[in-house]
């Protein structure tokens, strides 16, 4: 009887020590993929290529084809402008499909024009930190500011466009303490009329 003891023993040991060391074998040159999604982890590593914005007139603010159109979805709520500050307000909702809270800390960009590489506007998010709950949607908010010079640039160049191409510059993002600084520029093409 001892024996069968001893051979159940070995078998669970095995059956738990197969598999972890297997996993072990697969992950040897990089732990951090077992919990970490490889598109989190491209961001994380500066790698923005994959994260396409350009398709924000049909509503999909992450492009068709893109990476992030499956971790989380943006969804425009309302947008406020205070012509007399120089300032706006954004308002999204973002749909977390990651199997991992996120904690955003910090965001903030420059936006310039895709064309003649115009700044624009300064935009940060508004009342950190926000909690981006697994599976649920959270409300964040975004502020931002311009200068006069480039209102009056906008107005000169753009006052007759339907949208805008502008890219996203110099954006830093804090997500759970992991401070990401993206080298290139995300491209945002921008309706400036609400009808469609």
């Amino acid at each position: 009887m001892q024996i069968v003891g001893i051979l159940l023993t070995v078998l669970s040991i095995v059956l738990i020590a197969a598999p972890v060391a297997a996993v072990v074998v697969m992950y040897q040159d990089n732990f951090a993929e077992l919990v970490i999604p490889p598109e989190v982890n491209n961001l994380i590593n500066g790698n923005s290529s994959n994260f396409i914005v350009n398709d924000i007139v049909s509503g999909n603010a992450f492009g068709e084809g893109s990476v992030l159109n499956s971790l989380i979805i943006p969804e425009f709520v309302t947008a406020t402008i205070n012509p007399e500050a120089n300032t706006f307000t954004i308002i999204l909702d973002i749909t977390n499909n990651v199997n991992y809270t996120f904690v955003l800390n910090m965001f903030n960009s420059e936006v310039q024009t895709a064309q003649d590489k115009c700044h624009l506007v300064t935009v940060e998010l508004s009342d950190p930190p926000v909690t981006l709950v697994s599976g649920e949607t959270s409300r964040i908010t975004i502020v931002g500011s311009w200068t006069a010079t480039a209102e009056t640039h906008f107005i000169e160049n753009y006052a007759d466009a339907i949208t805008i191409s502008v890219e996203l510059i110099n954006t830093s993002i804090e997500i759970n303490g992991v401070t990401v600084a993206l080298s290139a520029p995300i491209a945002v093409d921008v309706p400036l009329t609400l009808e469609g």
